[in-house]
């Protein structure tokens, strides 16, 4: 399966992967997470593998991936981005994305991830080893900083992070300059 918003990049990705790997098939194309979920919902062929772009309009990855976790726990997910932040990619994999590659890709390296996922259960390309094994991903912070990063990852506005940690918007403001960059 898979659900990406851009219609034309998604329509030529299939084609490439379906055109160059006579095993692998599409049973389900959608335009953005909450089609994918519907249409996970009244399937009667259900894919082994589910590709999932992250920035995607009505559902995003982020939100579908949880929703996929919570209905379809064994579903292998290959989350895929044009952006290779080590935020989005660190995110999709503590939502429980079991594979991560970049759009821009070549159409062989998704084909072999499609394939390491179905038959390991999972695929991690050198961009995820070398963000999972980073040492300098978090330096030097202290706790307090290491929790406002922890809510930055779900989502939340600034109000709502300065609220669930006691601190003031303008303290949290101030972790955003210093910290995120």
């Amino acid at each position: 399966a898979i659900a990406d918003d851009q219609t034309m990049s998604r329509h030529v990705l299939i084609e490439a992967i379906e055109r160059n790997a006579d095993d692998i098939r599409f049973c389900i194309v959608a335009d953005d997470g909450l089609e994918l979920i519907e249409k996970l919902r009244r399937t009667e062929i259900f894919p082994h593998v589910c590709m999932l772009d992250i920035n995607m309009p009505v559902l995003n990855g982020y939100e579908t991936l949880t929703t996929i976790r919570k209905e379809w726990p064994k579903l292998q997910v290959l989350a895929f981005s044009m952006h290779d932040h080590e935020l989005a990619v660190l995110n999709m994999f503590r939502r429980g994305a079991t594979g991560f590659v970049l759009k821009y890709g070549h159409p062989s390296i998704v084909i072999d991830a499609l394939r390491n996922m179905h038959y390991n259960g999972y695929y991690h390309s050198e961009l995820v080893n070398r963000t999972i094994n980073r040492d300098d991903i978090l330096p030097h912070i202290n706790d307090k900083e290491l929790e406002f990063l922890k809510f930055c990852c779900l989502d939340l506005n600034y109000f709502q992070i300065a609220q669930k940690m006691g601190l003031s918007k303008r303290t949290i403001e101030w972790y955003r300059v210093h910290w995120v960059k």
